[in-house]
């Protein structure tokens, strides 16, 4: 019970998976208080007398500051961590990069550009396709027509990870925010959660 602290300096923007592999959390965060550098921990859930706790290895740093909107997915094909983040300081290219969990300890390959690019933080997510293997991840593209959705199908590969072409649009014409996306293991689509245009009204598309 109660909370475990893995950031004792100035955390924003976490998000966790679960390894089912290794039966560890992995969290990925951007530290405000290190030039905004993207951090990752491995966590291990343990059960006492007392209640469950929390126990950490050490974090580590796989992006060296400049980026934000942090988001974390589990391959269990590949039994790979996979985090997109956006790259501001790199003309806000949506960016993803490849962990492998050992123990408590989390090591990363090099980031690569998904071809994607956004202006704004909050406007990208990550899900993983356990039908297809893939990584699937959308964002609020800036360097479309409109800010339109767009998506983009990735494939692990030891420690790295390439991509497909990317896909925009949502047969609106109107401008998305906050996309969200997960995946349906009974009949194997991804879902895309939206808020479309200024009008505030939410959206879903197959």
């Amino acid at each position: 019970g109660g909370g475990h602290s893995y950031d004792t300096s100035n955390g924003y923007e976490s998000d966790v998976c679960w390894d089912p592999d290794n039966d560890k959390f992995i969290i990925a965060w951007r530290d405000g208080g290190s030039s905004s550098a993207g951090k990752a921990v491995v966590a291990t859930i343990s059960s006492g007398a007392s209640g469950d706790s929390i126990s950490y290895g050490t974090a580590v740093t796989f992006e060296g500051g400049g980026a934000d909107t942090y988001k974390i997915a589990y391959d269990t094909s590949n039994d790979k961590v996979v985090i997109a983040f956006r790259d501001y300081s790199d003309s806000g290219l949506v960016k993803a990069i490849v962990g492998t969990v050992s123990g408590t300890s989390i090591s990363f390959g090099t980031a690569v550009s998904t071809g994607m690019a956004c202006s704004t933080v909050h406007h990208t997510d990550i899900c993983f396709d356990s039908n297809s293997n893939k990584i699937i991840i959308c964002t609020r593209k800036s360097n479309a027509a409109n800010n339109q959705l767009a998506v983009v199908v990735g494939t692990v590969s030891g420690t790295g990870i390439s991509f497909g072409s990317v896909v925009e649009g949502t047969g609106s014409s109107d401008e998305v925010h906050h996309p969200k996306c997960t995946f349906d293991s009974n009949v194997n689509k991804v879902v895309f959660s939206y808020r479309l245009g200024s009008s505030g009204v939410g959206y879903a598309i197959v």
